[in-house]
């Protein structure tokens, strides 16, 4: 399969980043028809143009996050392809080897999100077990025994955590994890996950909690709280997930859409009277702007806004009867 994207190095000029994310898309879609018909083929392109993402990108000034964005925007739509291809353990090896010397030269980490999956995109247990234990002497050595006057990266490692992961070895990723200096959210995650898949729910909660870094207050925060939100929420328990976590795990570009995220996935009691809420504020039904259906349906009305929406009073209940 042929990835239609320029593939020599340094291909786009430091104002290359619209161009660039044109030809990803081009690329993308590409890959996507391709796996209606060979699925084979398709993973073999997917891993093709990650190899190529680095080389190619380069040169681009990256610092309005655009480039970025689109990058893992592709990468999620392309991963699940990679993971179901139906490809033997011979391609399924070279695929891991091609793209595992494509992680080696990444400059900005682009390829973060393969990094993050490789034990479900390695599927056979060999291979799972071959990265990790290729990797795991190394960590061990650096994040148990260096010096820790300074902080030294390792390459890979988020591999060896996925592959640890996935390949069912919870002793040894939580072994790893624990007795590490430094306890990265991005890296505990895959132990408070271990212990969720056997099923130890609240000491789960209870390991996210301790990656918590008060002296840092946009540490991720937001991202423990989703974590402890779907644990709370796949062992039913719904009403403990929406008072403890839900108020801080919504995002949005407005208060309404934050508001509205807040209550995503909860259909119970807490979630019910959010979006109850929501429809007391916004209008049950019919027109909820004086200029009528028909400007609201085209989008160009803000609901909430007062250069909108000024003559009609929008009453907030403050207590459960709506008063």
């Amino acid at each position: 399969m042929d990835v239609q994207i320029q593939a020599r190095a340094r291909a786009f000029g430091w104002r290359g980043s619209k161009t660039a994310i044109g030809r990803l898309k081009e690329a993308v879609s590409e890959i996507k028809s391709v796996n209606r018909t060979d699925p084979i083929a398709a993973g073999d392109g997917a891993v093709a143009l990650m190899e190529r993402l680095w080389p190619a990108f380069q040169e681009i000034d990256t610092s309005s996050g655009a480039l970025g964005t689109a990058v893992n925007t592709a990468l999620a739509e392309i991963i699940p392809i990679l993971i179901t291809a139906p490809a033997t353990l011979k391609v399924r090896t070279a695929w891991l080897r091609r793209l595992y010397a494509a992680v080696q030269e990444d400059g900005v980490q682009y390829l973060y999100p393969a990094e993050e999956r490789w034990g479900e995109i390695s599927v056979y247990p060999e291979l799972m077990n071959a990265y990790a234990d290729l990797l795991l002497p190394l960590l061990r050595r650096v994040w148990h025994e260096e010096s820790t006057d300074h902080y030294v990266q390792v390459t890979g490692d988020t591999i060896c955590l996925s592959c640890l992961l996935e390949a069912g070895r919870y002793k040894e990723l939580l072994d790893l994890l624990t007795s590490a200096r430094n306890r990265f959210w991005s890296d505990q995650r895959f132990g408070a996950e271990a212990l969720t898949r056997q099923g130890h729910c609240d000491e789960a909660l209870a390991f996210a909690e301790a990656c918590r870094r008060t002296s840092l207050p946009s540490y991720d925060h937001r991202e423990i709280d989703r974590f402890c939100e779907r644990i709370l929420l796949q062992a039913g328990r719904e009403d403990e997930a929406y008072r403890t976590y839900g108020p801080h795990v919504g995002a949005g570009a407005t208060y309404v859409a934050i508001y509205r995220d807040s209550g995503a996935g909860h259909a119970g009691a807490g979630g019910a009277g959010l979006r109850g809420q929501e429809r007391g504020i916004l209008g049950a039904g019919g027109a909820t702007c004086p200029a009528g259906p028909a400007h609201q349906a085209a989008s160009r009305c803000r609901r909430l806004s007062p250069s909108c929406c000024s003559k009609r009073a929008i009453h907030i209940p403050r207590n459960q009867d709506g008063s």
